[in-house]
């Protein structure tokens, strides 16, 4: 577009005052976009960086609700109510997170639906629902199966099949099953924020298995991992 402006428009407008005007105006505009564009972009980057890398929640919140205040043209809002899920979630939130939720664009793209059922599966689970967590598994199992594979690009699988299988596992008290689903886990492929929720798993499943004792060091480096992570609550030994 900048080019069909050098080329094309302002050699042949500089002599009329009107042509003029609406060059200044179409520039102005296309800087406009330009700049709140790639402050988006920074915002969105180092909000990423501080959940990914760092694990900072907070941090990571102000720089995308930064990003979020300066997307006039709406670009970067499903981004920004992807991350509002992992924030709600993390701040053991699920009023908001069952807000946030209601958002139409959740509904926009498969990807976005496979967000929604995850978090719908997460909430159901926080009510206590058995019928509707079961529903809302089957239909994530579903979604990996008919996705697996290389050639396959219409759903962004961001989530670990294995920690969801877990997570199932250990509402329904499945303590075995759930050591079982985390051997499956890639841990190497986990950033720091998804590794306090792995060792949060092993820590439930290890203390109401039995091993009390042996789970502490598995709570550690949860919170070692995620200061910021409300979810994670030390269980009480009862006398």
């Amino acid at each position: 577009m900048l080019i069909f402006l050098f080329t094309y428009i302002i050699p042949y407008s500089l002599s009329n005052p009107l042509t003029i005007v609406i060059t200044v105006i179409m520039f102005f505009g296309f800087s406009v976009i330009f700049t709140l564009t790639m402050l988006c972009e920074l915002c969105y980057d180092e909000g990423s960086k501080h959940l990914v890398v760092n694990a900072d929640l907070d941090k990571a919140n102000h720089w995308m609700s930064l990003m979020s205040k300066l997307d006039q043209f709406r670009w970067y809002r499903a981004q920004y109510y992807v991350f509002l899920t992992i924030y709600y979630r993390d701040k053991d939130d699920y009023e908001k997170l069952e807000e946030i939720l209601k958002k139409q664009a959740f509904s926009s793209n498969e990807s976005m639906d496979l967000v929604y059922v995850y978090n719908q599966f997460l909430l159901q689970m926080h009510k206590e629902n058995d019928e509707a967590v079961n529903r809302y598994y089957e239909s994530i199992s579903n979604t990996y199966k008919n996705n697996k594979g290389e050639g396959s690009k219409s759903v962004a699988l961001i989530y670990s099949l294995a920690i969801i299988e877990a997570e199932k596992n250990m509402y329904f008290k499945q303590y075995k099953t759930v050591m079982r689903n985390l051997k499956n886990v890639q841990f190497g492929k986990l950033n720091k924020r998804e590794q306090a929720h792995y060792y949060y798993l092993k820590y439930q499943a290890t203390f109401f298995g039995g091993n009390k004792k042996g789970a502490e060091q598995y709570f550690n480096l949860a919170k070692s991992n995620y200061p910021h992570g409300s979810f994670m609550e030390e269980i009480e030994v009862k006398s």
